[in-house]
């Protein structure tokens, strides 16, 4: 487990070439190109009701260290207070593109997904402003059934996240984690859904891929996007979209 370091970006034994994919439909692409930020979801603002959950033994451990420390707050308060500052960004883990993350995440039609790789991922990051304030890892998302108690690290706490049912398991994800939970602990949370992240689009990016039945006009529309804000990061077709020999 990598040791914790504020300011900088620390990720788990993930090898640096593995390709990330995130795939938006085109408001959020333009988003991306006109701001260079990344979106982190605040983790509470998830749909899944089980994200940042503790297993049983988790809980009952949890549960008396706040009865033999004499805390005030509730095991039911520091999971909500975790939740509240915890930040996310997510990516799909893969060399190749995938018709279930178009369908879900951006459009087959309208659909624009942007690829890059862990190593690249963790030095946009690197100096991000809210680094000098939070801890920041890159997890890979490990799949399990939370109701068969299996055994979760949750060094530091915020490693709950890199943990989700298994019915998510065709995510395939890895996941940018912002942890602000211990240094805002006592104050109150971000009134928003999440934070924007500066980034370099550039060093980011390794290529813009169009969605897989996007017509002529919506891949020249993304082209005319990319000359108009100077990206020279290669844009092409998803490899679904061409006709097998």
């Amino acid at each position: 487990m990598a040791i914790l370091v504020r300011g900088k970006v620390l990720r788990d034994q993930i090898d640096g070439k593995r390709v990330l994919w995130r795939y938006m439909d085109l408001t959020k692409f333009m988003d991306m190109v006109q701001n260079k930020k990344l979106f982190f979801t605040r983790a509470d603002r998830f749909e899944d009701k089980y994200e940042g959950s503790f297993t049983r033994s988790l809980k009952s451990r949890i549960e008396i260290a706040i009865a033999d420390n004499s805390l005030t707050d509730s095991y039911d308060l520091l999971k909500t207070k975790l939740r509240e500052r915890v930040f996310i960004n997510c990516w799909h883990c893969s060399v190749d593109d995938n018709m279930a993350m178009w369908k879900i995440y951006g459009s087959p039609i309208h659909g624009v997904a942007i690829t890059t790789t862990v190593k690249k991922l963790e030095d946009a990051l690197t100096h991000h402003k809210f680094a000098h304030q939070s801890d920041t890892y890159i997890f890979n998302v490990k799949y399990v059934n939370h109701w068969h108690d299996p055994a979760i690290d949750i060094k530091p706490y915020s490693r709950i996240f890199s943990y989700k049912l298994k019915a998510y398991s065709y995510e395939n994800e890895v996941r940018t984690v912002i942890d602000s939970f211990h240094q805002t602990y006592q104050t109150e949370p971000l009134d928003s859904d999440g934070i924007s992240i500066p980034i370099d689009f550039e060093k980011l990016v390794r290529s813009i891929v169009i969605a897989p039945d996007a017509p002529e006009w919506f891949i020249k529309l993304i082209g005319d996007i990319s000359k108009t804000y100077n990206i020279s990061t290669p844009v092409r077709r998803s490899k679904l979209s061409f006709t097998p020999v």
